[in-house]
């Protein structure tokens, strides 16, 4: 671990957005040892002109036309983790497949590659480690005069049931399997897929729970919070992997009770349901990673109310293992393999009336054994332990090299 000076980590996931990303997660706990730089997803030029005068595009201006001030440092107390921001590329993901997307694509690389370079010589970096977390629009082939010493790419989504990357991200996705020394997938579905290409690990997805934890601390209650209520909670994005009707379902069937919806939220777009004439539901809208235990701790169970179908069956949801840290029952639908691993601690229904069963067990629970297993599973399940993990593979694989 110690030959390898930096790492350098791209994803789809920008740093500043307003939802938590498991491979900023990543990042920060790598940086506790090694100088790390975090790689904001490229801005197109449509991006830049669509949201000209937003704050995140403003703080940017720069960075993104001329290559200056193209680092940040995201907190004061821990200078060996740096945001990156490359310069804007051209919106190409509307054109069909061949060769004048294939053309823009390799402009859109190179123009990419340009900030690789800039990071290595501004920092004089001798070796590093490169890490694609399923961003296979960029970075592949590395052109930078000084290549990683190890290029991993990792799956985290299932990229032909994606929106939006499905129509490109297909084909880029073997490409840079391809070009790796090291693939993980976050789920063992797509563990499986990416081992169709090459040989592929699976590598999930853990939780800060250090952080989840302090929800067994007396915290004070958000103002969303109805404390003359019991508390039914969900973290993270209200969108495109949600059953609304289930989530209808559990609205009505618990009128007594507040459901509790905390993260960004776009139902409109997947939904007919007007949620707003439900009393008992409350959305909070996004909110930072530190501001979730406060949250958790007011939770008489927290859920996974998700779609079965193939984009959900590929997921490990972050989530759980932040629900267990803080001792949580969790009532999820069955819609992934992985969650048989925790079947003994949560709640999984196979339908409606199993998850509606699921939570009434979960809200009237009072079994402190199991509040401590579950967060001793949890402690199995944290970014340290994931980071012990990502250099064991990295030294497994330099040892099969030599």
């Amino acid at each position: 671990m110690s030959e390898y000076q930096a790492i350098l980590v791209h994803s789809v996931s920008r740093w500043d957005q307003p939802l938590s990303s498991a491979s900023y997660s990543l990042a920060k706990e790598l940086s506790k040892t090694h100088l790390t730089f975090y790689i904001d997803h490229p801005f197109t030029l449509k991006d830049v002109f669509k949201n000209f005068s937003s704050y995140t595009i403003k703080r940017r201006l720069k960075a993104l036309f001329l290559g200056n001030g193209r680092y940040h440092q995201i907190y004061d107390d821990n200078r060996s983790l740096i945001a990156v921001c490359p310069m804007a590329v051209l919106p190409i993901n509307w054109l069909p497949q061949g060769r004048l997307y294939n053309f823009l694509w390799s402009i859109n690389n190179g123009i990419f590659n340009m900030t690789l370079k800039a990071i290595i010589n501004d920092y004089n970096i001798k070796s590093y480690v490169y890490l694609n977390s399923y961003n296979p629009f960029y970075g592949h082939p590395i052109t930078a005069e000084k290549r990683p010493g190890i290029y991993i790419y990792q799956s985290r989504d299932n990229i032909v049931k994606s929106n939006y990357v499905n129509k490109h991200g297909p084909k880029l996705e073997i490409l840079a399997a391809e070009f790796a020394d090291i693939r993980m997938g976050t789920s063992r579905e797509l563990t499986a897929k990416l081992s169709k290409i090459k040989p592929s690990i699976f590598f999930p997805n853990a939780a800060n729970v250090k952080l989840f934890k302090t929800s067994l601390n007396d915290i004070p209650a958000p103002v969303e919070v109805d404390r003359s209520k019991r508390v039914i909670g969900y973290f993270g994005n209200v969108g495109v992997r949600i059953d609304f009707d289930l989530l209808k379902n559990i609205a009505e069937r618990f009128s007594e009770c507040q459901v509790l919806l905390v993260g960004p939220s776009n139902y409109e777009k997947y939904t007919d349901i007007d949620f707003s004439m439900y009393k008992n539901v409350t959305f909070t809208g996004a909110k930072r990673l530190e501001e979730l235990p406060a949250y958790l701790r007011y939770m008489d169970c927290t859920i996974m109310p998700f779609l079965k179908n193939e984009l959900t069956k590929s997921i490990y949801p972050l989530k759980i293992n932040e629900y267990l840290a803080g001792g949580k029952p969790v009532v999820s639908s069955d819609f992934s393999e992985d969650l048989k691993e925790f079947k003994d601690l949560i709640y999984l229904a196979s339908d409606y009336d199993a998850f509606v069963l699921g939570i009434e067990h979960a809200i009237s629970e009072c079994d402190e054994e199991l509040v401590l297993k579950r967060i001793e599973k949890a402690e199995e399940n944290s970014w340290e332990e994931r980071v012990k993990l990502f250099w064991q593979l990295v030294k497994n694989h330099n040892e099969k090299s030599r």
